[in-house]
């Protein structure tokens, strides 16, 4: 079965890579995925990489919840 991809957000990273997060579908289960895509410098597409992390959805909240710990975490220690 072919994946569904639904990008939600996209954040800059540097000059040759983005950060995506994206619903995605595979086997009939849906999925959120945050992964570096990057230039390879052959095309103006920007592919994928192995560097990032699909989760099932009835994860997502514990995902919210720990970049919000994290970005509470930053923002004690003056880094925000």
């Amino acid at each position: 079965m072919a994946e569904a991809r639904q990008v939600i957000a996209t954040i800059s990273k540097n000059q040759k890579e983005e950060v995506r997060v994206a619903l995605t579908e595979w086997n009939g289960r849906e999925f959120v995925d945050v992964r570096i895509y990057t230039d390879l410098g052959d095309s103006d597409d920007l592919v994928p990489t192995r560097k990032g992390v699909s989760l099932r959805l009835d994860r997502l909240d514990r995902l919210i919840a720990a970049l919000e710990a994290a970005r509470t975490e930053a923002t004690r220690r003056g880094l925000l």
